[in-house]
């Protein structure tokens, strides 16, 4: 089972570039992403309410007023895929479903010592990989789940903008590789320092897979382990 989880950062641009090449079996996107790509399933997990009072709220100076506003009725109006929300009765989208948040609690809650209170999530990102793991990990389910990642990147070199959820999106990512699935990250994204990884061909413009990052030593320690085995 192939999921590509797409949202609206730079390296979201190789996704256009995977899709032909990638046989995805499902494309989950969050935001504007599920309205610009075609999707599977959407994720707007902000709370509508908070939306609604965009610009109008002084407790919101991170909500950028009007032009949200406007943003969000496009969004609303062009999305055609169902869309998983908090709460079904404030949502704007007629086609939207309850996020089992639930169940989500309870397969996870014994990777933060069984207690609720002690859950970590900003951002959708959490959401999306714990809902593919519900869906196609245990033991009732006889498939390989690969998780893609585009456009989740927080950071960006040469640029003082961080977006709140990359370390909440690497411990998650952690969860999924302890649940047994296995993580593809965009390879020009800054989550888990992926860009750092690649090597860029200056003749082709590819990234290629690179080096493993090991703080402490100039040289990648596994490759001489490689090397000594061989």
């Amino acid at each position: 089972m192939k999921i590509a989880l797409v949202a609206q950062g730079y390296s979201n641009r190789e996704f256009i570039l995977d899709w032909f090449e990638e046989d995805f079996d499902e494309v989950w996107g969050v935001n504007s992403a599920a309205a610009i790509f075609q999707c599977t399933l959407g994720f707007r997990m902000d709370d509508q309410r908070v939306m609604d009072l965009a610009g109008d709220d002084p407790r919101y100076p991170m909500v950028s007023g009007d032009g949200l506003k406007r943003k969000n009725a496009r969004i609303t109006n062009f999305v055609d895929c169902e869309i998983l929300v908090p709460d079904c009765e404030v949502s704007k989208f007629d086609n939207s479903n309850r996020f089992p948040i639930e169940e989500f609690i309870d397969k996870f809650k014994r990777f933060f010592e069984g207690d609720p209170s002690k859950f970590f999530i900003e951002g959708s990102l959490p959401y999306m990989i714990g809902l593919a793991l519900m869906k196609y990990t245990g033991e009732e389910f006889d498939v390989d789940l690969d998780i893609y990642l585009y456009g989740f990147d927080y950071t960006y070199d040469n640029s003082s903008i961080s977006e709140e959820g990359k370390s909440s999106a690497a411990y998650w990512l952690a969860i999924a590789r302890a649940e047994g699935a296995k993580i593809h990250i965009a390879k020009s994204s800054s989550l888990l320092a992926n860009h750092k990884r690649a090597n860029l061909n200056q003749a082709t413009g590819v990234l290629a897979p690179g080096r493993g990052i090991f703080y402490g030593y100039y040289t990648d320690p596994h490759l001489k382990v490689e090397e000594e085995d061989g």
